[in-house]
């Protein structure tokens, strides 16, 4: 569903007092991504989900300073997480409407510095070992379109050996800034699952919601 948009002055697009209506409003039907099987699996589940490990400490106190700056300033949000049966692939969307833009633009800078630190590739890789892989490599990877506004985006494939099987996943991750929005679009999955053609439906057609 959607709600009417209208200017509520300030600079904002979003009314902060209807603000949960539309980040719900923004979240994209299934129907959107292509291919089939794909289903809702969670709605509003804001669990933190940082990675954890040996080489991460940077990068969560990071997080940390961004999610503190943004909580501060948000006036509704909603986040919605798809499945695709077929495969093993996730997309996350998350959309914040903050109060005002007076901050959302550090915010933005200081996800980027999070999610581009220097030690996120060795952070990954002692996630991976920690959560039972015997090996694991990290690199950063062209991400398969840019972010709308400007924004951010960033893309890691995974290398591990579990058990002496091997496998590499992908993480796709986008973020940018829609007037008084703040949106986030995650893909992941195998690397040969997680499709251009996938990353670029949840990142335009969310985009494009925030539009209607």
């Amino acid at each position: 569903y959607w709600f009417f948009l209208r200017d509520s002055g300030g600079g904002n697009k979003f009314d902060p007092a209807k603000a949960s209506e539309y980040a719900h409003g923004a979240m994209i039907p299934t129907g959107d991504l292509p291919g089939s099987d794909w289903a809702i699996t969670s709605v509003d589940d804001f669990t933190n989900s940082d990675p954890t490990g040996p080489s991460c400490a940077a990068v969560t106190t990071q997080l940390a300073v961004f999610r503190n700056s943004k909580n501060a300033s948000i006036a509704g949000k909603a986040s919605t997480d798809y499945g695709q049966g077929t495969s093993d692939v996730t997309v996350s969307i998350e959309v914040d409407i903050q109060k005002d833009t007076k901050s959302i633009s550090s915010d933005l800078s200081s996800y980027r510095q999070a999610m581009q630190h220097n030690d996120m590739p060795k952070c990954l890789e002692s996630f991976m070992t920690t959560s039972g892989a015997d090996t694991a490599k990290t690199t950063k990877g062209s991400p398969s379109t840019s972010a709308p506004k400007g924004g951010i985006a960033t893309a890691y494939d995974l290398s591990c050996t579990v058990s002496g099987q091997a496998q590499t996943m992908r993480i796709e991750d986008y973020a940018w800034v829609y007037s008084n929005a703040l949106v986030h679009v995650a893909v992941d999955g195998s690397k040969d699952k997680v499709t251009a053609d996938i990353v670029n439906a949840a990142v335009a057609k969310t985009q494009a919601q925030l539009e209607k």
